[in-house]
C-alpha cells in the first residue's frame, strides 16, 4: 500500500508541470533529449507522443496502476505496470530526477519476486487463503541488502573535505537551493551543527548493521527501521527534497519483520479485517531460474556501488556492465550531497527588455545581490532539481530553460521587447579552511531572444 500510494502521490505532484517537463512545448522536447549525449530512451513510453494528451494519458495510466497496486489487486502485474512506466517518465525528463525517484524505482524492481498481495489484499480474499507472514527468499534477501547498500555507500562517499573537516552539515543547511527555513534557523548554532556532522555519517553506517543483525533479529532490524523513519523525518524538515524524505521514511516499513506485527497486535486485528486461512508452505518461495537471475541483479548493484566509491562518475562503470543496469533500472547512485555538501547560490535570468536589465525569473530589476528567498524561482521540487542539474551535467539544456522562461515573460508582458538573455549562476564556495568567500557570477548560457 505505501508503494502504490508514493506511487501515486509521484504522477500527481509530476502532472503539474505536464507541459513544461514531458511534451516537446516545454524545456526539453523529444530530439534534444535523443540527441544529450546522456540522454538514454531505454524503454521510454513517453518519446511516443508530442503533445500534453498523449502525456496524460500516460500519467493516467500510471496512477490507475498505483491505485490498484494500494488495494493488492492482480498485485505482480500492478508493480510491474508501476515499474514500466515510472522507468519510461524517469527517462523522458532525467534532469528532475532525485534520489527518491532512484530508491522507489528499485524497490518496484525487488517487489517483483516478492508476495506484496500474500495478505491483506483483494488477491488473497479473490484466492481465499493467506501467504505465511514471514517471508524468507532471494527476493526478500536482495531488498534488504538492497536498502543496507544505500545507507553504507551513501556514508562512504562522504569523503569530501568539509565531511572529513566535520562542517558539512552546516554548509549543506546553509544552502540557498535546498535548506528550509527551519534548517537556516539551525545555522546560528553552527558549533552544535559541526559536532552532529560526523554522528549523522556514523548513523548512516549503523542503520545497515542493525538492518542485517542475526542476533534478535526481529527487535534489532525493527530499531532500524524505526530509525529510517525518524532520521527522514528530520531530513525533511531541514532541507527541501521533494517527497523523497517521506519515500525514506515510509518504503522501509517492508522491512518490518513478522515479530514487529505479532507484537503490536496488528497482524491478528488486521487478519479479522481480511479473513481468509493461510496457505500452507513458506511464502515467497521463487524457482531456482528466478533465484539466480535475481542474485546476478544483486552482484550487479553491488559492483555498481564498488566502482560509484572508487569514482562518483557513471561513465566510469564498464560498458560490459551498463546494459544490466539500463535495462533493468538497477543503477546505484547515492551520492546525495557527496562529496560536497550543495552549492549555496541563486539563479538569475537576466534580459534586455525595453533598454533596461530585467531579471525574468522574478519580474525585477536585475541584480546580482543575494534575494530574500532565493528558491522562490523554483515552483516546485521538480523545478529546483532541473535547474540544479543545468549546473552538473545538463548544460545542452541551459538556453531552452532560458528561452522558455523568457517566453513565459513575454506572454505575460506582450508589449515588452526582449533583447540578449544572459542565465547566471551566482556561487557563494568555501575555502579549504571553511572560510566562506565573496560570491561569484558566473554566466551559464548568454543568447538572443528570438523577435518571431
Amino acid at each position: 500500500m505505501a508503494i502504490g500510494f508514493l506511487v501515486l502521490l509521484d504522477t500527481l505532484l509530476r502532472a503539474r508541470d505536464l507541459s513544461a517537463f514531458y511534451t516537446d512545448a516545454g524545456v526539453i522536447p523529444r530530439l534534444d533529449l535523443i540527441e544529450w549525449s546522456w540522454g538514454d530512451p531505454w524503454l521510454c513510453l513517453h518519446l511516443g507522443g508530442s503533445g500534453w494528451l498523449s502525456a496524460a494519458v500516460l500519467f493516467a495510466l500510471t496512477a490507475a496502476a498505483a491505485v490498484q497496486l494500494m488495494r493488492g489487486w492482480r498485485t505482480r502485474w500492478m508493480t510491474f505496470a508501476c515499474w514500466l512506466s515510472l522507468s519510461s517518465l524517469y527517462q523522458r525528463n532525467p534532469l528532475v530526477n532525485d534520489r527518491g525517484d532512484l530508491e522507489l524505482i528499485l524497490v518496484l524492481f525487488w517487489s517483483l519476486f516478492l508476495p506484496l498481495g500474500g495478505r491483506w489484499s483483494v488477491d488473497a480474499r479473490r484466492d481465499g487463503a493467506q501467504e505465511d507472514p514471514v517471508v524468507l527468499s532471494a527476493g526478500s534477501a536482495a531488498m534488504l541488502l538492497q536498502f543496507a547498500q544505500i545507507y553504507v555507500f551513501a556514508a562512504l562517499l562522504k569523503n569530501g573535505l568539509p565531511w572529513l573537516r566535520g562542517d558539512a552539515m552546516e554548509l549543506s543547511l546553509r544552502s540557498a537551493l535546498f535548506s528550509t527555513p527551519q534548517g537556516l534557523w539551525l545555522t546560528r548554532w553552527p558549533d552544535l551543527l559541526n559536532t552532529l556532522t560526523h554522528p549523522a555519517v556514523a548513523l548512516e553506517l549503523l542503520i545497515p548493521c542493525l538492518l542485517l543483525c542475526p542476533l534478535a533479529n526481529g527487535q534489532v532490524r525493527s530499531v532500524g527501521v524505526l530509525l529510517l523513519v525518524v532520521f527522514h523525518t528530520l531530513v525533511g524538515l531541514f532541507l527541501q527534497l521533494g517527497i523523497f524524505p517521506l519515500i525514506g521514511a515510509l518504503l522501509p516499513l517492508g522491512l518490518l519483520p513478522a515479530w514487529f506485527w505479532e507484537t503490536v497486535g496488528w497482524q491478528r486485528r488486521l487478519d479479522r479485517w481480511f479473513p481468509a486461512p493461510e496457505r500452507p508452505g513458506r511464502a515467497g518461495r521463487l524457482p531456482v531460474a528466478v533465484t539466480l537471475f535475481v542474485l546476478l541483479c544483486l552482484a550487479y548493484t553491488l559492483a555498481c556501488n564498488l566502482f560509484m566509491v572508487r569514482d562518483p562518475n557513471p561513465r566510469l562503470i564498464p560498458d560490459w556492465l551498463r546494459p544490466l543496469g539500463r535495462s533493468l533500472r538497477l543503477e546505484q547512485h547515492w551520492d546525495l550531497f557527496a562529496p560536497l555538501p550543495p552549492l549555496d547560490g541563486w539563479f538569475v535570468l537576466q534580459a534586455e527588455v525595453d533598454g533596461q536589465p530585467v531579471d525574468l525569473l522574478r519580474d525585477a530589476p536585475a541584480t546580482m545581490d543575494r534575494p530574500a528567498d532565493p528558491s522562490a524561482v523554483f515552483p516546485d521540487h521538480r523545478w529546483r532539481m532541473f535547474m540544479v542539474s543545468l549546473l552538473f551535467g545538463g548544460e545542452h539544456f541551459r538556453g531552452n530553460y532560458a528561452l522558455y522562461r523568457a517566453r513565459l515573460y513575454h506572454q505575460r508582458h506582450p508589449e515588452a521587447h526582449l533583447g540578449r538573455l544572459e542565465l547566471i549562476f551566482v556561487v557563494q564556495l568555501v575555502d579549504e579552511d571553511g572560510i566562506r568567500l565573496a560570491p561569484q557570477v558566473r554566466s551559464l548560457w548568454s543568447g538572443a531572444f528570438p523577435t518571431k
